[in-house]
């Protein structure tokens, strides 16, 4: 859950998503009609899977095989604790350990049980014991429920690094908790406090206050796809071959 997130207007409209398949068939014809596209849509999940483990460059690939070869080898145990797994690949460095676990949550090859940790049993027992009317707790939400809920957010208050990305471009105040996102850069929207209730409090009341800041593309602006094909397609192409043996 992203606590402190309250909903400020009604959220843009969305166009409606197009089969991106079409793109691949004859005028008229839509791939739902063919019997062979509905088998392979039905497979989706372990198309996914694939997609997650094998798309991308070598090393990367080598990364993602790797962590989930150590954590499925371990018939010892079902389920890890974050600090279970940060001890188990504490190898690896902590930004490649977390957009690999990320890559696979998301594709639905690792089960992250949000009830491991104590900050989520912290939330729980606050959710059941005090049983708060002004606050509501989401498990998971998709990603377009999710964007619609920070472009209405009036503050994002937590560690998440949305705060320090997509919030820089929607324009969101964030109040960043604690060390997590040390390092990376920040845009105007992002106040960082510590632990104490009281400096969290007040910033996240400035931010709702303050209101919606300028959109920042320090993370990009969306469209470095169409510049990187445009700069390779342009550019003279060089290839040198050296052999060390």
């Amino acid at each position: 859950p992203q606590a402190g997130a309250s909903l400020a207007a009604d959220s843009p409209a969305l166009a409606p998503e197009l089969d991106p398949l079409q793109a691949h068939f004859q005028e008229g014809i839509a791939p739902d009609e063919i019997e062979q596209v509905f088998h392979l849509k039905r497979a989706q999940p372990m198309l996914s899977a694939f997609t997650a483990l094998f798309h991308g460059t070598q090393d990367g690939v080598l990364v993602r095989l790797l962590v989930l070869r150590e954590l499925a080898g371990d018939t010892a145990s079902s389920a890890f604790s974050r600090a279970d797994i940060n001890q188990k690949l504490a190898y690896l460095i902590p930004e490649s350990l977390e957009t690999v676990l990320n890559r696979l949550r998301g594709h639905g090859l690792l089960a992250w049980d949000a009830g491991t940790d104590g900050t989520s049993n912290g939330i729980r027992s606050y959710r059941e014991q005090i049983r708060p009317e002004n606050i509501h707790f989401f498990k998971n939400m998709s990603p377009t429920d999710f964007l619609r809920l920070l472009y209405n957010a009036g503050c994002l208050v937590g560690n998440s690094s949305v705060g320090v990305r997509e919030c820089a471009f929607l324009g969101v105040p964030v109040v960043n908790i604690g060390s997590r996102q040390s390092g990376r850069d920040r845009a105007a929207n992002v106040t960082d406090v510590g632990y104490d209730r009281r400096a969290i409090m007040a910033a996240a009341a400035a931010g709702v206050a303050g209101g919606r800041f300028p959109s920042d593309d320090l993370y990009g602006d969306g469209f470095a796809g169409g510049r990187i094909a445009e700069l390779l397609a342009t550019i003279p192409l060089r290839v040198e071959k050296r052999l060390c043996y």
